[in-house]
């Protein structure tokens, strides 16, 4: 219990308020022998700060597009990537290896529900002890009061007087922004989304079927009033999702998705009013194609020449106009709409 004195007095001074609720309710718990909680308070607060250094490490970040992708086709591979991605920031968050093995081979053994815990938990063989606790109450406490000593004040100020906000949903699934996400660009028309989560969304979006398409609708804030909306048909490649974080309650959700061509359609708004939308290929002129980069005159001529010829331009007309090059005709199947 030394290791507790000795820390107690440093603790108060954790910023995070997360963090130090955790820590401070397993201090307590250990003063009245509650030894699992204990345990259990000091695993939330290491996921608690484990998770908000990764959101910024570029490693966590980059690994996405290659795991989603892996995921779908060799799911074993894509778990040792991740294993490998937590250790190496481990390491990068200078991490006793041996103590970190020892915390986790303590707190695998706490109770769990199987739809948290995709591998189960070891059952404990005897009863939680003082020393369980008080172990991962230094380890955690240590490491937690030396990343915040390690970190360095933004280089600058990014706030702004104007607020901004953004909604999306897919098939009317509201996504939670509460926590900042990354949205990866893989080509035109596909993109994997990367959010932060309740149980609930969550489980909305797992229900979600590959393979089928959804409506997405997505509308711009600022400072209180509707800026923009855009409303698009997306094809589902693929869902994944893993628990972050036990409490708060947080699920890391990827969404895999393809735009499908020609249903784009933006309206951009000031004072409330529509300050101009989506041109459609049916009624649109070659001035309004040109303003799609890198659609130039002849291509927007070329387009209209062939609506013009048979009445009603789609998909299969699009693409057999002769002239166009791939993105020009990217660009079109983009951000129009039928």
């Amino acid at each position: 219990m030394a290791l507790l004195r000795i820390l107690q007095p440093a603790v108060t001074i954790i910023i995070d308020p997360i963090i130090k609720q955790h820590i401070e309710a397993a201090e307590a718990a250990i003063e009245t022998d509650q030894f699992e909680s204990a345990v259990r308070l000091c695993r939330n607060a290491f996921e608690e700060a484990v998770f908000k250094y990764r959101k910024r490490s570029s490693l966590a970040l980059t690994e996405v597009p290659a795991r989603v992708e892996l995921a779908r086709i060799a799911p074993e591979t894509e778990r040792c990537i991740s294993l490998f991605s937590q250790e190496l920031d481990a390491l990068r968050m200078k991490i006793d290896a041996n103590r970190l093995q020892r915390f986790k081979e303590i707190t695998k053994h706490l109770p769990s529900k199987p739809n948290e815990e995709p591998y189960g938990y070891a059952v404990l063989q005897r009863p939680w002890k003082k020393t369980d606790a008080s172990y991962c109450y230094g380890f955690v406490a240590e490491n937690v009061l030396r990343w915040q000593d390690a970190e360095f004040e933004p280089l600058y100020d990014l706030s702004s007087s104007d607020s901004y906000h953004h909604e999306e949903s897919i098939d009317q699934i509201k996504l939670s922004h509460e926590e900042s996400g990354c949205l990866y660009y893989r080509e035109h028309d596909h993109r994997i989304h990367l959010i932060y989560t309740s149980r609930e969304t969550r489980d909305q979006l797992q229900a979600l079927v590959p393979g089928k398409v959804y409506r997405w609708f997505s509308q711009s804030y600022k400072n209180g009033a509707l800026t923009s909306e855009i409303i698009y048909q997306v094809r589902l490649r693929f869902v994944k999702s893993e628990l972050i974080t036990h409490d708060p309650v947080r699920w890391r959700v990827f969404i895999d998705i393809s735009q499908e061509p020609l249903t784009w359609y933006r309206r951009d708004f000031e004072d409330g009013q529509v300050t101009s939308e989506t041109p459609s290929l049916q009624n649109c002129t070659a001035d309004d194609l040109i303003e799609l980069y890198p659609v130039d005159a002849d291509a927007a001529n070329r387009v209209i020449a062939v609506r013009d010829q048979h009445g009603l331009l789609n998909i299969e007309l699009l693409r057999q106009i002769d002239g166009l090059t791939k993105e020009q005709l990217r660009w079109i199947e983009s951000f129009t709409r039928g």
